[in-house]
């Protein structure tokens, strides 16, 4: 069931980035906003928050049926540091986004530069994202695997309202970042307001850390460097396609998007339910059912990939010109995006 669900709440992902791709093509404006709205996950994961969506799951799942108020206790401290580290950090990437946008995008000049810096006082507004990636492995670890991966189909929806309305300063750029950044909003709002978090959520100026926290932000901090330097390979396409031509970024994003969807979806199904089991077999001491439930979802990833990449490979041109010829999307734009789609198959 979670699968179908993560399917549909996909397509509905798929369909937000084919009616930008339409409205944008491949273009100064596409370049943009791909490149601003990528920048929130992007700082996330380099300042190793990120990190701890796996390792919150994986704690929190061996924890909860043992003794759920450390998970508890955990939740709240966590919660506040997230807060309070999220804002801190929101503000000073505002106030210094240009000498930010001049150190990731180097090559964005003039027009460009201009673009990026106006929509990055929308965009960059993500002091609750890190409160997300917390609650949503929160989530998952009382097995609640379906509610996180609906809630998420917010952010696509309010984007692609944001398409259909009169345009703000006549800039479609600019509907399309306050999609963006409302869609967080919702998504952060539905995930905090539910009785879940609610119930077990005590906000006050206590700040500590308990045992269980400690052990959480250290396993983040021993992956940190994993991460960066995974990181900073991926970005690293951002920052030398910013000197290229206009449409080069976009035409990366366009190329990966339907790769990404497919890993991302695997993801999303695979990874949170994974762990959860994991842990519980760690805990019961059934590490025979581990080593073969890694075994068998391994396998089945494999066998699932593999027809899909070799149909990707032999038909990418037929495939990107079904997605994405419309509107704005030329066939120009086909051929550029064409070269890294065929590329990211293999990452």
């Amino acid at each position: 069931m979670l699968f179908f669900i993560s399917i549909c709440i996909r397509l509905v992902d798929v369909f937000k980035n084919l009616l930008i791709a339409s409205k944008l093509g491949v273009s100064d404006e596409a370049d943009v906003f791909l490149a601003i709205s990528s920048l929130p996950d992007s700082l996330l994961i380099l300042l190793g928050i990120d990190s701890i969506k796996g390792i919150v799951n994986s704690e929190y799942s061996f924890e909860i049926n043992r003794n759920p108020e450390n998970v508890k206790e955990s939740l709240n401290n966590l919660l506040k540091i997230l807060l309070i580290v999220g804002f801190l950090f929101s503000l000073l990437i505002l106030l210094f986004r240009n000498e930010l946008i001049n150190l990731l995008l180097p090559g964005f000049t003039e027009n460009r530069f201009i673009l990026a810096s106006s929509i990055s006082l929308v965009i960059l507004l993500f002091f609750f994202k890190p409160v997300q990636a917390l609650i949503g492995s929160y989530y998952n670890a009382i097995k609640k695997y379906y509610y996180p991966v609906i809630i998420q189909v917010s952010v696509s929806i309010l984007i692609i309202i944001s398409v259909f309305l009169p345009y703000i300063d006549n800039e479609i750029l600019n509907n399309i970042s306050y999609g963006f950044l409302l869609g967080n909003i919702v998504l952060f709002l539905f995930l905090f307001f539910r009785k879940s978090v609610t119930e077990n959520i005590k906000l006050n100026f206590d700040l500590k850390l308990d045992n269980l926290s400690k052990r959480i932000i250290k396993n983040c901090i021993i992956l940190l460097g994993v991460v960066i330097i995974n990181q900073i390979y991926l970005y690293s396409r951002n920052f030398f396609a910013s000197y290229f031509s206009d449409g080069s970024i976009a035409a990366l994003n366009y190329g990966s998007s339907i790769p990404m969807f497919i890993s991302s979806l695997t993801f999303n199904v695979v990874f949170g339910v994974l762990l959860s089991n994991l842990s519980n077999y760690h805990s019961n001491g059934s590490e025979d059912e581990a080593r073969q439930l890694i075994k068998n979802t391994i396998n089945s990833i494999t066998y699932i990939y593999v027809p899909i990449v070799i149909i990707f490979c032999i038909y990418k041109i037929n495939i990107l010109n079904i997605l994405y010829l419309r509107g704005n999307f030329d066939e120009k734009g086909i051929e550029l995006t064409s070269l890294p789609f065929f590329g990211n198959h293999f990452h």
